[in-house]
């Protein structure tokens, strides 16, 4: 039985539906289309609910060319203290919708927002695939009780 070949269009409207429709976070974070991004104290502002997780969650903001907030990704739920992110999962639906730039977010239980070794490499890592794909990362920004780090505002993006 031959299997029917979806088209490039078709696949491109699947990642979109799931861009818009799917959620694996509580309802209190929801995509704040439209919401223009200013400033790293914004996005903390924002995303208060993240610190009620038990774990990790890195989440993809994704921009158009006001840096308004079109959509919003979730791509990883860890554990209490790290979660799995790759490039690729970052930048999927960030193609599929037309995306001009992105900011990640994640959160640290922990209540600490100093970053991680793996914090930095990880940031490093997917800055130079959006260089390559021609999305770059704006900022990354981690939340925790006791503040937030930006890696834009360090000088590190």
């Amino acid at each position: 039985m031959a299997r029917k070949r979806r088209s490039e269009t078709q696949v491109i409207r699947e990642l979109q539906m799931v861009v818009r429709e799917s959620s694996v976070l509580p309802v209190e974070i929801k995509p704040f289309v439209g919401v223009r991004f200013t400033c790293p104290s914004q996005i903390f502002n924002l995303f208060q609910g993240l610190l009620s997780l038990p774990m990790e969650a890195f989440i993809v903001l994704h921009l158009d060319n006001q840096h308004q907030i079109s959509a919003m990704t979730t791509v990883s739920i860890g554990t209490l203290n790290s979660t799995l992110i790759h490039a690729r999962e970052v930048f999927r639906t960030a193609v599929a919708n037309l995306t001009a730039g992105i900011i990640c977010i994640h959160h640290h239980p922990s209540g600490e927002p100093d970053p991680s070794p793996e914090d930095r490499t990880v940031t490093q890592k997917l800055k130079k695939a959006g260089e390559v794909l021609g999305i770059p990362v704006i900022d990354h920004v981690i939340i925790a009780r006791r503040g937030y780090y930006s890696f834009a505002a360090a000088g590190l993006l």
